[in-house]
């Protein structure tokens, strides 16, 4: 779990979450470009995907599918520059903010921890842009 902090929310839900920081730990697949297709038949994979197959091979579904996308990209959908961004943002946040609670404690100032976190946040921000800017120009 080189990747993942665990978080504790003893002030709020009581609950562990698991945040990403490093773009290898978020996407597994080695050849996960921004330019993956839409179908999921990348380089890495190697047999059908399963859990998406039967939309490709229905048109109806297959349409519904890239319809979902159009959806969801667009402004206002669960995966829009928007939505995402507040996202990112908020989980760069709850890590920087638990770096300055750690460096607080332990009197030091961790330089190199911060500049992964920012860095880690800058590039998972730059692969979503290409993404939704690839997606756009495919599902038009």
């Amino acid at each position: 779990l080189n990747n993942l902090f665990a978080y504790y929310d003893s002030g709020g839900t009581g609950l562990w979450k698991l945040v990403p920081w490093d773009m290898d730990g978020v996407f597994r697949c080695p050849d996960m470009s921004p330019h993956y297709p839409v179908d999921g038949k990348g380089s890495c994979v190697e047999r059908e995907p399963i859990m998406v197959a039967f939309y490709h091979r229905e048109p109806d579904l297959h349409e519904s599918y890239l319809q979902f996308l159009r959806e969801t990209i667009a402004p206002g959908g669960g995966f829009s520059r928007e939505a995402i961004g507040e996202k990112i943002l908020a989980l760069e946040s709850l890590l920087l903010d638990d770096l300055e609670l750690q460096e607080s404690f332990m009197g030091v100032t961790r330089t190199a921890r911060r500049q992964q976190i920012t860095s880690a946040y800058g590039g998972i921000r730059s692969f979503v842009d290409q993404r939704i800017t690839f997606l756009q120009s495919v599902l038009e």
